[in-house]
């Protein structure tokens, strides 16, 4: 990992899996982490056990924040977040990586345009959302950077996985295409193959 010491990042989807491990490691490395998601009382586990990761001695370094991306207005969500943990803009961000998601896949027999909707929500708007607002509260500069979550699926198709397939390409275009419009702040897409967190339960491994 590169040196994060004195960074300052938010991990949308930090509460668990992936975005907790990332969270983790950023505070190993000397970084601030803010974590965000859904769920009050996860959060709070969560700011919890980052603190007591490192002996007791990060808690001023991670703070937890409620974010529903679930609602009428995901837009006005994140915008409300990254205004609250950058104080308007005073304390901007040098990293904002999203793993928030959902892998229960729906058949391609039962989609329609209402649950095409709701599915593109977590891994297509969010991000979209995410592009647009992070100017405003990252340092400009190479050093700052957006990084998504997709999937495997992109590269290996998987029986069922149609249109989350459909949806995780989407977000690699979009990161290419978000690194011109960004630039110079990079943005990135990770593409992880199946890994075993909290969102599928317990596997028996």
């Amino acid at each position: 990992m590169a040196p994060l010491e004195g960074q300052y990042l938010l991990i949308i989807g930090g509460s668990s899996g992936m975005g907790f491990s990332a969270a983790k490691l950023a505070l190993a490395g000397g970084a601030k982490v803010a974590i965000a998601s859904s769920s009050a009382d996860k959060v709070q586990d969560a700011v919890s056990r980052l603190s007591g990761s490192s002996g007791g001695g990060v808690t001023s370094q991670v703070s937890g924040h409620v974010v529903d991306l679930a609602g009428a207005d995901p837009e006005a969500a994140l915008e409300k977040l990254f205004t609250d943990i950058t104080q308007a803009g005073q304390q901007p961000l040098d990293h904002i990586i999203n793993t928030a998601g959902r892998g229960v896949p729906v058949p391609i027999s039962e989609i329609d345009m209402a649950s095409a909707n709701e599915l593109a929500r977590l891994p297509l708007f969010v991000p979209l959302f995410i592009g647009k607002l992070a100017p405003r509260f990252l340092k400009s500069g190479p050093n700052s950077s957006v990084i998504f979550t997709s999937g495997q699926v992109v590269e290996k198709p998987i029986p069922g996985y149609s249109v989350l397939a459909a949806f995780a390409s989407a977000q690699h275009g979009l990161a290419r295409n978000l690194a011109v419009d960004l630039a110079p702040i990079r943005v990135n897409v990770v593409a992880p193959g199946p890994t075993e967190t909290e969102m599928w339960g317990n596997t028996g491994t």
